[in-house]
């Protein structure tokens, strides 16, 4: 894993709020990993990213979510969808 830091992990309620994609700076803040550490796994294609014009690069939440196990998938499968 890149340098970097995983927060102790967000509370169910607030990951059921976070936005569906976000800026490496955005993710960054919310996460409490490093941009360097999203810098790097977006470039190795180990998060989604979606490229935008010029240099920024957008991230997709879900991956960030999955890759670092910060929710139960199920349960957050199970609230998002019905809503």
């Amino acid at each position: 894993m890149p340098a970097g830091k995983v927060s102790d992990g967000l509370p169910l309620r607030d990951i059921l709020n976070l936005p569906m994609t976000g800026s490496i700076r955005r993710i960054s803040d919310l996460t409490g990993i490093s941009y360097g550490a999203l810098k790097k796994l977006a470039d190795d294609g180990e998060i989604v990213s979606i490229p935008t014009e010029g240099k920024k690069i957008i991230l997709s939440t879900w991956s960030l979510i999955e890759k670092f196990n910060l929710a139960p998938i199920d349960v957050l499968k199970e609230s998002w969808l019905k809503e």
